[in-house]
């Protein structure tokens, strides 16, 4: 993916791992799995999604095998994104640790040192690549005076460790040191069975995203996490969950289509689950790092096929159901805007190379990582109601008027709504078109979504709560 973000340097294409220090430690990182990824391939996968080129992985000899025998299983480490080399350090169990050593004949300018048994939010990559190190120095994220497990190193620095215990070399600050304060993230060292529970909640909890609809957070958020925390272990990838949504659509629409009250019934809760399942593909996707454009455009394209195909379905339904020719006419003035809707929204994220509806950024939209957004009580009004008017939302909504055998009428509401996204969509670009000709600098799409992290100097006030903890929320 593309970074959010300019570089005064450019980012590292290089980091070393490391493994189990001794043949001793009870959760060997190419065994031990967490929320269906090794530990070691985890990190792979951190590194490969952050843009890492060459990953460098230390091993003791007794580690080898497993190694190797671990990365031929994993799908989603890619060959053509990132290479990873597997390094023996011969020393280590005479030592009793591993050393970045073996590694430094191999390492360019620079590389990220990363720490195979830590489980980290994956903001924390980004991060630690973002702070250059002092000349020929590092700088390390620390919790307290507790080196976190990743730091960003010049090769002089990885060459000073001399064979230290590379925790030991940043306490004893050999080289130059730059230390950062990480908050509001987690990282948690992966020691005992109570670890591998933590770790998991707080990578399946970093999916609740404060964009989430009313209905989401509180109902289909926590359905879908129940499922993806079950089914994340098993062969299954993102992709796969997005198709069976786009064959879920067809089938709904199909039973809608047929009319009637226990049909659309039917079809509502279907449409309902749909919804559900929705969140499925894309948690599974951020925390086994399967994030892709393509995958964007498979989720993109499933929601708004299910979403155009009820309704139509719901026209003829109505239409079979009365004989009345107003259902056709609805039918009709509810596509189109719709089409022409997310034609214009297709066309921006095709042009900035995203396929994720999410990374628009609404010009009237304010927090969620999109800016102040546009001032004014119609941009604020605009604002408030985008929650209400999220497909969570809407969906539930459906049911419940489903229940009450009204269905059909809702037509009428969704039509009205989808004037106003293409009256919505059209204002927009004319607000663009405005501000670019102002002279004024014009994001309509985010280069990538993505939680905010506050990693602080040292001479930034640190608050006392540690990161390395479940995250609150519920």
């Amino acid at each position: 993916m593309s970074r959010s973000q300019d570089h005064a340097r450019p980012m590292p294409s290089q980091a070393v791992v490391l493994t189990s220090d001794t043949p001793q430690d009870p959760l060997a990182p190419t065994e031990t799995r967490v929320a269906g990824l090794s530990m070691l391939q985890r990190t792979l996968a951190m590194l490969q999604w952050a843009g890492i080129k060459d990953a460098l992985v230390v091993v003791g000899d007794w580690l080898r095998k497993s190694a190797e025998a671990d990365l031929a299983m994993s799908r989603v480490l890619d060959p053509q994104r990132m290479r990873v080399r597997l390094i023996t350090d011969q020393s280590a169990r005479e030592r009793g640790w591993l050393s970045v050593s073996p590694a430094v004949a191999f390492v360019g300018e620079r590389a990220l040192l990363v720490r195979a048994d830590t489980v980290f939010d994956r903001q924390l990559i980004r991060a630690t690549a973002d702070a250059s190190p002092p000349e020929g120095g590092l700088t390390a994220l620390f919790d307290g005076d507790l080196p976190v497990g990743m730091a960003h190193c010049t090769r002089e620095a990885l060459i000073n460790f001399n064979g230290c215990r590379w925790d030991t070399a940043l306490a004893e600050q050999r080289g130059e040191l730059n230390r950062l304060a990480v908050d509001g993230v987690f990282w948690i060292r992966v020691d005992s069975q109570a670890a591998i529970r933590k770790a998991e909640d707080n990578l399946w909890n970093s999916c609740r995203k404060p964009h989430d609809g009313i209905v989401s957070r509180h109902l289909n958020r926590n359905i879908s996490l129940f499922i993806s925390r079950r089914i994340a272990h098993l062969p299954i990838s993102p992709n796969h969950i997005s198709l069976g949504n786009l064959v879920l659509g067809l089938i709904t629409a199909l039973i809608v289509m047929q009319g009637g009250y226990w049909m659309f019934l039917l079809g509502a809760f279907l449409f309902k689950l749909n919804s559900i399942l929705d969140g499925v593909d894309g948690e599974l996707a951020r925390v086994r790092y399967q994030m892709s454009v393509v995958g964007e455009w498979m989720d993109t394209i499933a929601d708004d096929v299910a979403n155009n195909l009820f309704f139509i379905a719901l026209a003829i339904g109505a239409y079979r159901m009365t004989g009345s020719s107003l259902w056709v006419v609805l039918g009709f003035a509810n596509a189109v805007p719709s089409l022409l809707a997310t034609a214009y929204q297709y066309r921006l994220l095709i042009s900035n190379g995203r396929g994720d509806l999410l990374a628009i950024k609404w010009l009237f939209e304010r927090g969620n990582g999109k800016g102040d957004g546009a001032r004014g009580p119609l941009a604020a009004v605009l604002d408030k109601a985008k929650y209400v008017v999220k497909r969570d939302f809407y969906i539930a909504l459906l049911l419940a008027v489903s229940i009450v055998g009204l269905l059909p009428w809702m037509l009428v509401i969704t039509t009205t709504a989808n004037l106003i996204v293409l009256a919505t969509c059209v204002g927009q670009e004319v607000l663009a078109v405005r501000m670019a000709q102002a002279g004024k600098s014009v994001q309509l799409v985010l280069a990538e979504r993505s939680s905010p992290v506050t990693v602080m100097p040292p001479s930034s006030p640190t608050p006392g709560a540690l990161p390395a903890r479940v995250p609150t929320r519920r």
